[in-house]
């Protein structure tokens, strides 16, 4: 099976933790949303269960691990989940 197939039939679930008012978390989740054809993304409020990453946001978890935070490159979270870098 090539890896095209592979990820389009096992889409990545990530948490995606934001907050209101928060530029650098909607230009992040922008980068995100263009791969939702990858990636399940669950969009969290930093208020709803996160408070602990309140200076962290935005960040995405992926298996219950911090993935990647602050400025989100998908590039790097690609390559963490695909070739497992985490």
């Amino acid at each position: 099976m090539s890896m095209v197939a592979y990820i389009i039939l096992n889409m990545y679930k990530v948490i995606f933790v934001t907050t209101k008012n928060c530029s650098i978390c909607e230009e992040s989740y922008r980068k995100l949303k263009k791969f939702r054809f990858i990636f399940n993304i669950v969009t969290e409020d930093v208020t709803s269960g996160y408070e602990e990453y309140i200076f962290r946001v935005p960040l995405v978890i992926y298996r219950k691990k911090i993935l990647e935070e602050g400025q989100i490159s998908v590039f790097n979270l690609l390559k963490k989940i695909i070739l497992k870098k985490h």
